[in-house]
């Protein structure tokens, strides 16, 4: 028998530790190191260049006999950028030209991993007849959650107290037993099953269009996925009074309690018409970004600590709604084209949203105040991810997207 849910767990699980180590802190470090919010732009945008560089490679020897390599790929590739960072940190410092070859080997990581996670994620058994992807989606989150914040944790303290060293040997270590994982008789049926698939040709990845804005869509969400794990978090660093152990703390915090809320919601998000959960999810979203640019250090910690909670949620339901949405829309034969063809837009996303904000911050200067601005002017640009779930109706021969707003009521167009 497969043990496809076994493995699966064990790659997110040495993953999400890993990235609790220095990944997540990497924007904070950038900052302490430039205090420079166009760098840290820019490297988002050539991280985006590298992992649509990597995309094809990636698919390539997913295809070939040799496709466990792309598991044991991300694992090689998140050592080499956490020790060549720790190493640059050490010695000369982070500047332009080190932060660009990072930003490359950090798109490059990204890429491995990411379409790895999705390529294991969707040969996931299904509970029964009915998808239940929300339900799925809400487990992996918790395991992800609980190992991300342990490495944040272990990270944290080793960064607070300048043992940086020990943070490249635990890397080495994690990725060490991740890779040997790979390769361990009891992991093959299951990885190969999971790798399995037709080859997926870039002509198909660039016609790719599957209705309902996708392709937009998809681009969209290359400003939002780095304005979370980046901008977020180094805003996070600011409001903990500039400490990595008071960010760790915060965030572990958070994630008990959103872990305790998920517990109670993650099933009965399948219950629900995905229309409704998703359009309410758009709006929570779309307000957690006003409530963003609102969070100041001069609130009081009671208030603070609600906007803080109340972000953390709203951003976490949009993101389990939207991949239970995006995961319920993959026909099983065109499974790993929705995956290649999604992270194509949604990195060429990153790429041109983050290129314009280095230009744009180094033009204006770097001040973090200024981020409250993309923070309330995301708010707005939030809203078009309702036309994931729009219709069409014809007005004078033409047709015009149309958003199903109606499904609050229950009713069909």
């Amino acid at each position: 028998m497969i043990r496809l849910s076994g493995y699966f767990y064990q790659f997110t699980g040495m993953h999400a530790f890993l990235t609790g180590l220095i990944p997540f802190y990497l924007p904070v470090i950038l900052w302490r190191e430039t205090g420079s919010l166009a760098l840290i732009s820019g490297f988002i945008s050539l991280s985006g260049v590298g992992f649509l560089a990597c995309l094809m490679l990636w698919e390539n020897i997913r295809n070939s006999r040799y496709s466990k390599m792309v598991i044991a790929g991300s694992f090689m590739a998140e050592a080499v950028l956490i020790s060549l960072l720790v190493s640059e940190e050490l010695t000369m410092g982070i500047g332009v030209w080190g932060a660009s070859v990072l930003a490359l080997i950090n798109g490059a990581y990204g890429c491995f991993y990411w379409l790895t996670l999705r390529a294991l994620f969707i040969k996931q058994p299904k509970d029964g007849r009915e998808q239940k992807t929300g339900n799925r989606f809400g487990n992996f989150q918790l395991v992800v959650g609980i190992l991300l914040k342990i490495g944040i944790l272990v990270g944290a303290f080793l960064l607070e107290a300048k043992l940086d060293i020990w943070l490249v040997l635990l890397t080495l270590a994690t990725a060490g037993v991740g890779i040997t994982n790979v390769f361990s008789s009891r992991n093959h049926d299951s990885i190969a099953f999971s790798l399995s698939g037709s080859a997926v040709s870039f002509k198909q990845i660039a016609r790719f269009n599957p209705g309902n804005f996708s392709r937009s869509v998809f681009f969209l969400d290359g400003l939002f996925l780095f304005l979370e794990s980046y901008f977020w978090v180094l805003s996070l660093y600011v409001l903990s009074n500039q400490s990595f152990s008071r960010l760790g703390v915060i965030v572990v915090g958070l994630a008990v309690i959103l872990s305790l809320l998920f517990l109670a919601i993650k099933r009965h998000i399948d219950a629900a018409d995905s229309r409704r959960v998703f359009i309410l999810a758009v709006g929570l979203y779309s307000l957690s970004w006003v409530l963003r640019g609102f969070a100041d250090e001069g609130m009081t910690s009671t208030t603070l600590s609600v906007f803080i909670i109340s972000i953390a949620f709203m951003t976490s339901f949009f993101r389990l709604a939207f991949n239970k949405l995006f995961f319920d829309r993959i026909e099983p034969e065109q499974a790993q084209l929705f995956i290649l063809a999604k992270s194509w837009f949604t990195q060429t996303g990153v790429t041109v949203f983050f290129g314009v904000l280095a230009l744009v911050f180094w033009a204006q200067g770097s001040h973090p105040d200024v981020i409250k601005y993309v923070y309330w002017i995301s708010a707005l640009l939030a809203i078009p991810y309702l036309f994931y779930i729009r219709q069409t109706f014809s007005l004078f021969g033409l047709r015009i997207p149309f958003l199903q707003l109606n499904a609050f009521t229950g009713k069909q167009q």
